[in-house]
């Protein structure tokens, strides 16, 4: 699994791919061997400012994370279970107050039956549309990143 800033570092040369094809620069044959190295440094240095951003929890860090991903994934629970998505997620990138249970467990990096469990043991709180709380989720997991720092 990537770590955060490898993630977001491919995530924005795939960006600048996708806009000199768009833009007509390149026809999609020749993107196959365009290279970008000669922009990894600037893609990893803009990862590791954006992924500093999240760590402090600066709202234009977030937007412009959640730029940078695509918006499928942002509706997928895949997206949510990698180093990338829990930042994201705790640092308050998950729109909405309320997530599914598939996307708890991603977050928690465990299985829907263990998060359906918390829910019956009121370790979190069950929501209307069958999700659960988006803070409770995130203080959750705060509070195993804390744990995990010390």
């Amino acid at each position: 699994m990537k770590d955060t800033i490898t993630d977001l570092a491919d995530r924005l040369a795939m960006l600048h791919i996708r806009a000199q094809v768009v833009l007509g620069h390149f026809s999609s044959d020749e993107v196959d061997w365009f290279p970008v190295d000669h922009a990894a440094n600037f893609y990893r240095e803009a990862a590791a400012m954006l992924e500093g951003g999240l760590r402090e929890g600066h709202p234009d860090a977030i937007g412009k994370v959640r730029a940078v991903v695509d918006p499928g994934d942002l509706d997928r629970a895949e997206l949510w279970g990698t180093p990338l998505g829990r930042l994201l997620f705790t640092a308050g990138g998950y729109t909405g107050e309320t997530c599914t249970q598939t996307v708890a467990a991603s977050v928690l990096g465990c299985s829907r039956q263990w998060v359906n469990a918390m829910v019956a043991e009121h370790k979190l709180a069950s929501a209307a549309d069958r999700g659960v709380y988006v803070a409770q989720v995130r203080g959750m997991l705060k509070a195993r990143i804390d744990r995990l720092v010390k």
